[in-house]
């Protein structure tokens, strides 16, 4: 009988056979030898058995390594791996397809939303817009879909923007993504640009129309209004960061807000005010619409309409000027352009900071490629890079340097208007400067001291802050290399504002101090809340009752807002109502007594006239603007002093020369003559 490892193809042989490279015999006398199982070899010829792939770690093999049935080595991968040139197993990367065994490199298939650069790239990206991309092997194709192109499929090219698919007009896709559509169904893109136009023109045309009416409600209501401008523009401020916290997030690789607070920041993206996302420009251009376009479109317009707006003024100047006009002109276009550059000045200074980080690559045996992180189009190694961040080095000084400093300057010029000196030496109460701030014709001479007005007086500088907080928390996060860099930062500035936000308590009203905190909060939390996605460790239900709390969160704010404005209207009627009462009871005893004491001396020539009717008038010929006309009732004059009963000021004539009083009889002219005053019978 054939030994084991032998056989013997034929009865009556003279010899036995050794079992090939990949089989074996277990047993003598066998008369054939059996293949070696998958993930088993023989590798050597009359093999008794088989050896086990990812046992042999001796050999070069181990737990990753597999075969084929009749292998004689581990010439396969398992399918969590894939094989490299050398024949060695690496793992597969997240986003490659792993459910079959045997993977090489040259045909690693990625999944949906991955990309691969080359059949030698070791290493895969996800696409910042994932159903661009629709995965596969690079043999079948660059993996972008119709319409996309480019590193990562990044871009849409001639004929496509970014939007959503349309699954009625065949478009095939996730219609809560975005990714290139075809510019065919641009005119549905326009409708909300163009609605929101239209409203905006017809609410400015009413305006218009009604600015009479509305100027007199606004100066009945003045500090309602005001009250809850702040209010608005902190919930402005505070969800403009949040939407921009959230897309440098995902820029930087994090995982996906989750429903239904991601719903809701999509709702409010518009806050932003960032035309180019709203805005399809890539169906307006023959080329692709890059991020150098908008770069220059969101900077330069800004500036060109202040440019415009100058030269506009001048030209009136030198008109006026002429003819004695208004020569403060100037002053409001730059303040009207700072409040404009307050509410852009996020997203401006964001697609500034987003135009030097780049991104290296692995582009197989290409070498290592590098990609500005905003838009893969632009290649870091390219003179088109060079252009745009000199330029944007300009704009940096511009608009995130330049902006708050000017700012702070023009600020700087008023701050002892301001917050005059003898706050600090007793003479001046805060709650009487701020009064007197708000009649004060420096706002109109110098309109941009309206950024410190809902401060206490020496806070006059914290808007230039909060510019600074906001710059920090948008722009300055889209500097940072990577996505623990960036959740660092945001964490870091935010707790430092809140804590400083609760220690100064800036705002003149304590509700706004208390709402803008409130606000910092919000911040926080939404920050903790991406730090826990990223960390996984809540549940999905988990995600979505925090979403769904900050959401609750959210909208209750919004309802403070209403329902401080209701409360501050009634409250103000009556404190005003309270105030008014005071101030004339106060006023008529002053003008009373002034009154009183120039007819019982006769100092200065006073003189009172008669006017019939059982009225007096007062004159005062050394200071006609003490002139008074007032209604006296029940009104006796003695000898050194006045008594009034009941008075009531009417009027305040500056300038006239007298007024009407009423008496209950002729007498009085006789008492006021008796006293010394000269009585003119009119």
């Amino acid at each position: 009988d054939c030994a084991a490892g032998t056989y013997q193809a034929e009865t009556g042989a003279s010899w036995c056979s050794n079992c090939s490279t990949g089989t074996y015999a277990a047993s003598t006398g066998s008369k054939g030898c059996e293949p070696c199982k998958e993930s088993y070899f023989a590798p050597e010829p009359g093999s008794i058995s088989c050896l086990k792939c990812s046992a042999e770690a001796e050999k070069g093999y181990g737990p990753s390594y597999t075969s084929t049935e009749g292998s004689n080595e581990c010439d396969r991968c398992v399918r969590t791996d894939y094989m490299d040139d050398d024949g060695e197993c690496k793992p597969k990367p997240k986003g490659v397809d792993d459910s079959e065994p045997g993977t090489r490199l040259e045909t690693m298939k990625t999944n949906p939303g991955i990309y691969r650069f080359a059949e030698t790239s070791h290493h895969v990206y996800v696409c910042p817009y994932e159903s661009n991309c629709r995965g596969g092997m690079i043999s079948n194709g660059t993996g972008c879909i119709e319409g996309s192109g480019g590193p990562l499929c990044f871009t849409c090219v001639p004929g496509y923007h970014l939007g959503h698919p349309d699954a009625e007009a065949g478009e095939v896709g996730d219609e809560g993504s975005e990714q290139c559509v075809s510019c065919e169904d641009v005119r549905v893109v326009w409708i909300g640009p163009v609605v929101l136009g239209v409203m905006l023109l017809v609410v400015i045309a009413a305006a218009y129309l009604l600015r009479h009416r509305a100027i007199e409600f606004y100066k009945q209501h003045e500090e309602q209004f005001l009250n809850l401008a702040t209010s608005l523009t902190a919930l402005f401020v505070t969800m403009q960061i949040v939407v921009i916290l959230k897309s440098n997030h995902q820029a930087q690789g994090g995982k996906e807000v989750t429903a239904p607070y991601s719903n809701f920041l999509d709702a409010v993206s518009f806050m932003t005010l960032d035309a180019v996302e709203f805005v399809p420009f890539s169906c307006m251009y023959s080329h692709e619409f890059s991020h150098l376009d908008a770069l220059m479109l969101e900077s330069l317009t800004p500036l060109v309409l202040l440019g415009a707006a100058i030269l506009s003024t001048v030209v009136s100047h030198l008109d006026n000027h002429r003819r004695g006009g208004d020569k403060n002109k100037q002053e409001h276009v730059f303040a009207n352009f700072m409040f404009l550059i307050f509410l852009v000045l996020p997203v401006i200074s964001k697609r500034v900071s987003q135009s030097f980080r780049c991104v290296e690559f692995d582009d197989g045996d290409q070498g290592v490629r590098t990609y500005l992180a905003a838009d893969m189009a632009i290649d870091c190694e390219t003179n088109k890079y060079t252009f745009m961040s000199s330029f944007a080095s300009i704009m940096i000084i511009v608009y995130p340097i330049g902006a708050p400093t000017v700012v702070l300057i023009m600020l700087w010029q008023h701050r002892h208007e301001l917050d005059p000196p003898g706050l600090y030496d007793g003479t001046l109460l805060e709650e009487d400067v701020i009064a007197n701030r708000r009649e004060s014709p420096l706002l109109e001479e110098a309109p941009i001291t309206q950024f410190a007005t809902a401060y206490r007086p020496r806070f006059w500088f914290y808007e230039v802050y909060s510019m600074a907080r906001r710059l920090l928390l948008t722009c300055g996060a889209a500097l940072c290399n990577s996505l623990g860099e960036t959740t660092v930062f945001v964490l870091t500035v935010s707790i430092l504002t809140l804590v400083i936000e609760r220690e100064s308590r800036p705002h003149v009203s304590l509700f706004l101090s208390g709402f803008t905190y409130c606000m910092g909060w919000q911040v926080l939390l939404f920050i903790l809340f991406m730090l826990l996605l990223d960390a996984d460790l809540t549940t999905k239900l988990g995600d979505t009752l925090i979403s769904g709390a900050l959401l609750t969160t959210n909208v209750m704010i919004m309802l403070l807002i209403g329902i401080d404005a209701h409360s501050t209207t009634k409250r103000n009627s009556t404190v005003r109502d309270s105030v008014l009462a005071r101030a004339k009871r106060n006023t008529v005893a002053s003008h009373m007594q002034h009154m009183g004491q120039m007819l019982a001396t006769g100092v200065g020539g006073t003189r009172v006239r008669y006017g019939g009717g059982g009225r007096y008038g007062v004159d005062n010929p050394k200071g006609s603007e003490d002139d008074l006309v007032i209604e006296m009732m029940a009104t006796s004059f003695g000898n050194d002093s006045i008594s009034m009963i009941n008075p009531m000021v009417l009027k305040s004539k500056a300038g006239q020369g007298g007024g009407t009083n009423s008496g209950n009889s002729n007498g009085g002219a006789d008492a006021a003559s008796s006293a010394g005053a000269e009585v003119l019978d009119e």
